[in-house]
């Protein structure tokens, strides 16, 4: 009954590493497909990413029925898949009582920031520009945040992939130029792509942790046949 319990539970975190992976696979092609079919058509090197989710096109002012309302399901649907999988991520580290404390900080940053996204959503730039930009300027360092306190925690565990804690100060980089240094379309794009695609490798990871750990655990034991 043990067994057939932890298999049960190996499962429940692999699928939610697979959810996290699915829900990081959207939000980055539902912004490339909103860009491909924005009104006027979406200048790449002048028009940040929350233009896209404008209630009207900066190109020609048409109204922007598509970018607005799916943008914001894609927002939902990213919280939905993170939140679990950051939970999931962060009791993984609980071995090391420094790694754990400094992933819980990542965890908290991450789901504040993701709800900062959808507000951010809700609240578009061409309506309600003060409320906006609030939203951006205090949630977008958060992003970088969290994956600066995780990837501070993968190098205090003894056994977590070093890789990623050097690929997660590789993206704190990208999104701290971008906030402080030279802050324009493009930069913003690196930065965030970079901290979602960080995501996503963290995603995968703890889906085949779980996936190798539940296969595993099937096996028969040869100590009780």
């Amino acid at each position: 009954m043990e067994n057939r319990d932890s298999i049960e539970a190996t499962r429940i975190c692999t699928i939610i590493g697979w959810v996290g992976m699915i829900s990081v696979i959207q939000y980055l092609l539902v912004l490339m497909l909103l860009m491909v079919f924005y009104p006027g058509g979406y200048r790449f090197s002048e028009f940040s990413i929350s233009s896209l989710g404008y209630h009207f096109s900066r190109a020609n002012s048409a109204i922007n029925y598509i970018g607005h309302d799916i943008g914001l399901i894609s927002d939902v649907l990213l919280l939905i898949g993170l939140y679990p999988m950051s939970i999931l991520l962060t009791n993984h580290l609980r071995e090391y009582r420094s790694s754990y404390t400094f992933a819980w900080i990542g965890m908290i940053l991450i789901m504040i920031s993701l709800v900062g996204v959808i507000l951010g959503h809700i609240y578009s730039g061409d309506v309600f520009r003060p409320q906006h930009n609030f939203f951006s300027d205090v949630f977008s360092p958060l992003y970088m945040l969290s994956v600066v306190f995780y990837s501070i925690s993968f190098m205090l565990d003894k056994e977590y992939n070093k890789g990623y804690a050097f690929m997660g100060m590789v993206v704190a980089a990208l999104t701290v130029f971008y906030l402080y240094v030279e802050k324009n379309a493009i930069t913003q794009k690196l930065a965030i792509f970079s901290v979602f695609i960080w995501w996503f490798f963290q995603c995968f990871n703890m889906m085949r942790y779980y996936s190798k750990k539940k296969i595993k655990r099937m096996q028969p034991n040869p100590a009780s046949t």
